[in-house]
């Protein structure tokens, strides 16, 4: 049987503005997951290279919040405008046990304060999950 575990942290930002020059200033530090314009919307999905569930969910955010803070003012202009800003935690479900993560009022003021929002995700049991011993 397997049990719940956090897989990681994305950054999910759509506008209708194009936002790409966000991952070109990111570069290598960020796994880009989607960047594409649909209609109107341009939206841009990323999360940190190199993380997995190991880091812990207030270490990969925390992570994440140092390299949006880090942008260049022109950079963080357009995150500004965009229409969804959000920070999306991804658990996978497990077949039995539980899980517990906690994220400090600090990393939460921080999330905020740049106007994202905070979604956790939480996926199905995968025929590669973790499997109890």
């Amino acid at each position: 049987m397997s049990r719940p575990y956090f897989i990681n942290v994305d950054v999910e930002l759509s506008s209708s503005d194009d936002i790409s020059c966000v991952a070109i200033e990111l570069g290598d530090r960020v796994g880009v997951l989607l960047s594409e314009k649909v209609g109107e919307a341009c939206h841009l999905n990323f999360e940190c290279v190199g993380y997995s569930g190991d880091g812990g969910v207030s270490n990969v955010i925390d992570t994440l919040l140092k390299l949006l803070e880090g942008l260049s003012l022109s950079s963080k202009k357009y995150i500004s405008n965009c229409d969804k800003k959000s920070i999306d935690i991804g658990y996978n479900s497990g077949a039995e046990g539980w899980l517990y993560s906690k994220i400090s009022n600090d990393l939460l003021i921080r999330v905020a304060g740049l106007g994202f929002e905070l979604n956790i995700s939480l996926y199905g049991i995968e025929p590669t999950a973790r499997v109890l011993d």
